[in-house]
């Protein structure tokens, strides 16, 4: 007759999907939700399915065998874990997740034993028992684990970017606070101050360098956000409006610069991720107008939406005929804090390093071409819209 343990083993194989299930059901109904809203897909749902099939070959396993984490582990499974944790559960929740896997289990064995055709050797059933109470525990191991790996992970990370934050914003800052503080200490000169002339061009490079210190800030947390935030539920609005906004905000600088800001063409149903979409353009279309050349006749920045081929997708360009970039330079345009020609305008060297983080994070990155003295055309995607409405 067969043994106990290969009888137990056999049935598991043909009950694991049933009792993931039961045990599904028992979560939600604990948590009083959709079993769906526990795990949400088949794919992860089939995660503890396929686990507890490696724990059927540990029951007809010899005696002095034990079930070890490395047996049960298995992507899935993993992404389970990963998928709790983000849906905002505690390591105390899971593992009681577990504690009532195990339960299910040994209801599932007693059925099995009441089924079992002779009388079982009372050791097989205890050794049966046993490692079934096992895996789900190094299930939860498993959970454990993985939470403290990303805690870890997710402390020292914060710690890096806090540093690199600090040593960047006090290296940037050090230059413009200190032009201030001497010009500052100069308005307070018995002899500067009583020359009319001489306190208002002091107080014109405190309020320059004050001005600079707040746009190197603004620039450095603008970075700074853009790679602590996840893609995740964004605010979404038509490309149009998110144009609109942007032209909006840079004409003033493009009038007193003499610059011809356009947009040309018909702007596409798309819509776009708010807070993203305007970073990119906010950058790309405002550094046009800093660099554009005031030697020229008719200076302009220009947007335009193109499409190539006709089924393909959305292109979103910014061109201009300014002062463009030298070739030697191209590689390291996308350098934090390097400026091609930092002496035609201030600003931080940040604004295309800030651009291409966020366009990354959508899945799509900034493209170039430039030509010193010509001028430059900045471009990147939008994907193929299947319905009115795409996102990207």
């Amino acid at each position: 007759m067969v043994s106990f343990e290969c009888f137990a083993a056999d049935r598991l194989r043909r009950d694991n999907a049933e009792v993931t299930r039961a045990w599904v059901e028992r979560i939600s109904g604990r948590l009083g939700t959709h079993p769906r809203h526990v795990l949400p897909t088949r794919e992860l749902l089939d995660g503890v399915p396929d686990a507890l099939l490696k724990a059927a070959d540990f029951l007809e396993a010899g005696e002095d065998q034990r079930l070890t984490v490395q047996e049960v582990v298995t992507d899935r499974l993993r992404e389970v874990a990963r998928l709790r944790r983000a849906q905002g559960y505690d390591v105390q929740e899971i593992v009681h997740e577990f504690d009532e896997l195990a339960q299910v289990l040994d209801g599932a064995a007693l059925c099995w034993l009441a089924e079992y055709p002779g009388d079982p050797d009372p050791a097989a059933v205890g050794r049966v028992f046993g490692r079934l109470n096992r895996a789900p525990l190094l299930m939860g191991e498993i959970t454990v684990a993985l939470y403290a790996e990303e805690d870890t992970e997710g402390r020292q990370s914060a710690a890096t970017r806090l540093r690199d934050f600090a040593d960047t914003l006090m290296h940037q800052l050090k230059n413009p606070l200190g032009a201030a503080e001497g010009a500052a200490l100069l308005l307070g000169d018995d002899e500067v101050s009583a020359k009319l002339n001489e306190r208002r061009r002091f107080a014109s490079i405190v309020e320059r360098n004050l001005r600079r210190a707040r746009e190197v800030i603004e620039d450095v947390r603008s970075l700074a956000l853009s790679e602590m935030t996840q893609p995740g539920p964004t605010r979404c609005v038509p490309l149009s409006q998110t144009l609109d906004a942007v032209l909006t905000e840079v004409r003033p600088l493009a009038d007193e610069r003499a610059v011809r800001l356009e947009l040309r063409g018909k702007v596409p149903d798309l819509v776009v991720d708010a807070t993203r979409a305007e970073v990119v353009l906010l950058n790309l279309v405002s550094n046009a107008v800093k660099y554009a050349d005031g030697d020229k006749a008719d200076p302009w920045v220009v947007v335009e939406i193109e499409r190539e081929p006709e089924s393909g997708p959305w292109w979103v360009l910014v061109r201009d005929n300014g002062l463009g970039i030298p070739r030697e330079l191209h590689d390291r345009i996308f350098e934090r804090f390097f400026r091609a020609s930092p002496g035609a305008a201030e600003g931080t060297g940040l604004g295309l390093a800030i651009a291409q983080e966020a366009l990354q994070q959508l899945g799509s990155r900034l493209e170039f071409e430039s030509e010193a003295a010509v001028g430059s055309t900045f471009r990147f995607c939008l994907p193929v819209p299947g319905t009115s409405g795409t996102r990207y």
